[in-house]
């Protein structure tokens, strides 16, 4: 009887398992919201537009400065849809100057959190996912139009109401969607 226990517990287990690791399609949550997984694809890599660094945009538009906001366009790319209202990202910083700083971001156009999506330090690659809710409008007909997010690097601020840098740092940035 023990052996007919271990047996039937162990494959329990098994299909467990198998149910887990299985491909199958992901299921819509129920809600206002629903979330559909896609298969990871780079969106933009801030490194160049050719090989090895291709993007599904085109380009990634050069280095990053943390002295400036820059915004994107996540629709329409990577199967992301015009009627999209987030996304789920995994953000990558690769080789930043700044001896430690910090990633935001948040819709286009929006208030930046008062929380970093990561930190980071120099000459560190590093990546974190985010839900990203998408600012931006879709014109008549649901062609969207404009940037959906926007980005902020180390050591800049809003202070006293208004955007500064202390000093100039760089980094590059993948985007990559996951959902």
């Amino acid at each position: 009887m023990k052996n007919l226990t271990t047996l039937v517990r162990n494959l329990g287990l098994l299909a467990a398992a198998a149910a887990l690791f299985a491909p199958g399609i992901a299921e819509a949550q129920a809600g206002p919201y629903q979330y559909y997984a896609v298969t990871p694809c780079r969106v933009y890599d801030t490194r160049g537009p050719s090989a090895p660094f291709q993007s599904a945009a085109g380009n990634g538009g050069g280095v990053m400065s943390s002295a400036t906001i820059r915004s994107f366009q996540i629709r329409t790319f990577c199967g992301v849809p015009n009627t999209a209202t987030a996304v789920s990202l995994n953000l990558t910083i690769v080789t930043p100057t700044a001896p430690g700083g910090d990633l935001r971001i948040a819709p286009y156009p929006g208030t930046f959190p008062l929380v970093a999506t990561s930190a980071y330090y120099q000459n560190e690659t590093i990546s974190n996912g985010a839900i990203v809710p998408l600012g931006g409008t879709a014109a008549g007909g649901g062609t969207f139009t404009g940037q959906d997010l926007q980005v902020l690097g180390a050591g800049c601020g809003v202070i006293g109401g208004v955007f500064q840098c202390t000093n100039t740092f760089t980094y590059h940035l993948l985007i990559d969607v996951t959902g």
